[in-house]
């Protein structure tokens, strides 16, 4: 037998190398310690590598033989070794949904963490235990590496989740991919708090990044504004798109940085929207939250610290139904009834006064370690 020498990592799936001379052939196996199962095995030579093609989370041995002699028979275990996690979407309230879990991972497992998030500088001092770089860094010296995204299309091979993203909170996504157990977590974001609000007011955002997000109640969402007004509170919107509410604070057009914005958001009274990006940032800095949904399942988003209004009674969480593949490119995609009087009918049919409600229960109800669903 040859001498040989083997490297192997765990980054974006098992990998083994081998290094040396010669023509002799020897078994790798990548096998799974829960179930015991071979996922993936090859007969490599000196100069060869393989890579099981399964990406999320799992507790490897990895073997390595010839003629019933074992060269290599490594577990997992990255206690004390560098790992990296990488947020792979630029949508703000993925980042702000799984940045928590990246911190249980270094914690379960006594590993370094490093992260790279599309907006670190939400993150890096509330996670000082997490080394952030940009994404697309290349980092060195890795033991593991792991991507958390929603991937698609499904029905193939589950190598990048191993759960259907459709059919779980979106925190989970997290967990599923980085192998911890689901419990939901609050983010923190870096926010001065010893600033004090000047005024009354409410923060509000009536965009978001798909047709079928919006709320479609023709004039709703002036109604809510007026009907605020009328209660002694400012209105200030904050999407980066522009708006034509009128008596609004204009915080629109994306100039305002986004730590700003979550400062302005921490002393809102609450937050009214949709399920966006800046949902989760209000509940990131402990804001109420009034969620608008009809394309979602009242489990997807977080689940504390809100009163969630939704039409049950009508077609809703298409989001959330494995029967389709959204389509980003497609905004008005409404895949039961587009085209038809009852595109969008899961939004159209949540009233204002639906809306009125749940801001006359906010201003009763503490929502810190609850959540209030108002069916419509």
């Amino acid at each position: 037998m040859s001498d040989i020498a083997i490297s192997f990592h765990f980054v974006q799936g098992p990998y083994v190398e081998l290094h040396g001379t010669g023509q002799e052939e020897y078994d790798v196996q990548f096998i799974d310690c829960r179930t015991t199962e071979v996922v993936y095995a090859a007969e490599l030579k000196p100069g060869q590598w393989a890579r099981a093609s399964r990406r999320w989370f799992t507790e490897w041995r990895v073997l390595v033989s010839r003629d019933g002699c074992v060269l290599l028979d490594h577990r997992f275990d990255c206690r004390g070794k560098r790992v990296y996690i990488a947020l792979d979407t630029n949508g703000l309230g993925d980042n702000i949904a799984w940045i928590p879990y990246a911190r249980e991972f270094a914690r379960k497992h006594e590993c370094q963490v490093i992260v790279s998030t599309f907006f670190n500088d939400l993150f890096k001092e509330q996670y000082p235990e997490l080394t952030f770089v940009e994404p697309g860094a290349v980092v060195e010296d890795l033991y593991a590496m792991y991507e958390i995204g929603c991937y698609s299309p499904w029905g193939g091979p589950r190598e990048l989740n191993p759960i259907d993203y459709r059919t779980i909170p979106l925190q989970k996504v997290a967990t599923d991919i980085l192998g911890l157990q689901f419990v939901e977590l609050h983010p923190e974001v870096s926010v001065d708090r010893s600033l004090k609000a000047k005024s009354n007011y409410v923060c509000l955002s009536e965009h978001s990044t798909a047709g079928a997000k919006l709320w479609h109640s023709p004039g709703g969402w002036q109604r809510v504004v007026d009907f605020l007004n009328s209660k002694g509170y400012r209105v200030a919107v904050i999407s980066k798109e522009k708006t034509e509410l009128r008596d609004v604070i204009d915080l629109t057009g994306g100039e305002i940085p986004l730590r700003e914005i979550a400062q302005i958001l921490s002393h809102a009274k609450m937050f009214i929207g949709l399920g966006s990006g800046l949902a989760w940032l209000a509940w990131a800095v402990n804001t109420p939250v009034i969620l608008i949904s009809g394309f979602s399942e009242v489990w997807a988003e977080f689940t504390t610290g809100l009163i969630r209004l939704q039409n049950q009674r009508v077609c809703h969480g298409c989001w959330n139904n494995t029967r389709f593949e959204f389509d980003k490119g497609d905004w008005d995609w409404c895949p039961n009834h587009k085209g038809t009087d009852r595109q969008f009918e899961c939004s159209k049919s949540i009233p204002p006064d639906a809306v009125f409600a749940a801001i006359s229960s906010i201003e009763k109800t503490d929502l810190r370690q609850q959540g209030l669903f108002l069916p419509c």
